[in-house]
């Protein structure tokens, strides 16, 4: 924008010039040629400063997305030691994806020279959208772990556990929808399964709960009645 704002100045000026000279103003030429070129030099001097902004903006750019694939990396090595087994091919696949994109971003942050086209700041922009949807990828990833290990608390009773695990995994796909809407429809796909589970234990847990009152209310009744027996058996050895 900066350049084509340059390149209009100047023919404008040059317009001006032309007319100028037409109407008889040659004794202006020198203070005409002096105006042009300090018009020049201050908006060459913004285009620069523009495009070093531009080009710090960008490598600033590459060296989030960097950070962000390690981040990630770090986090699927550890998921992978305790990953159930339905996961670990998600896992391995990320994995390589993770690193193919690593590689990229460090060649292309090595390329940026000190001018900055359309094709690099395009190729940036890509790169984060990238990195955006590998990141929607792993909250995905973390979500079907919590709903899995939500499964066998549901299974062993422990539904306590169970619906902390459930609201994690809601947490993690509300991140997923954040990142990317590329795998709007994975998500919606795990958010269902996994609001349907938070649903089965929440029945459970309230069926536990009504079980516990009955059972509850059994005790004081045999209570009640085993002392009331033993209070008759004085009287009645009389």
């Amino acid at each position: 924008m900066d350049i084509l704002v340059l390149l209009i100045s100047i023919v404008a000026l040059i317009v001006s010039l032309i007319a100028y000279l037409r109407s008889g103003g040659k004794e202006d030429i020198r203070a005409a040629q002096k105006a042009i070129k300090q018009t020049v030099d201050e908006l060459t001097l913004r285009v620069q400063q523009t495009s070093e902004q531009m080009l710090a903006g960008i490598k600033a750019g590459y060296d989030r997305s960097i950070r962000g694939i390690t981040s990630m990396q770090s986090r699927l090595r550890e998921l992978e030691q305790v990953a159930v087994a339905e996961l670990r091919a998600d896992i391995q696949a990320l994995e390589e994806a993770l690193e193919k994109l690593g590689q990229e971003a460090a060649r292309e942050l090595e390329s940026v020279e000190s001018m900055v086209g359309r094709a690099v700041v395009e190729a940036e922009e890509a790169m984060r959208r990238a990195v955006e949807e590998a990141r929607a990828r792993l909250e995905v990833i973390e979500a079907q772990q919590q709903l899995a290990l939500a499964r066998f608390d549901i299974k062993r009773g422990n539904l306590v556990d169970a619906q902390s695990r459930l609201a994690t995994a809601l947490a993690h796909l509300n991140n997923a929808r954040t990142s990317s809407t590329r795998f709007t429809e994975n998500v919606a796909a795990v958010q269902n399964n996994a609001q349907r589970l938070l649903d089965e234990s929440r029945i459970k847990a309230e069926t536990l709960e009504t079980l516990i009152e009955q059972n509850n209310r059994l005790l004081a009744q045999m209570s009640g009645g085993t002392v009331t027996k033993q209070a008759a058996r004085p009287a009645t050895a009389r």
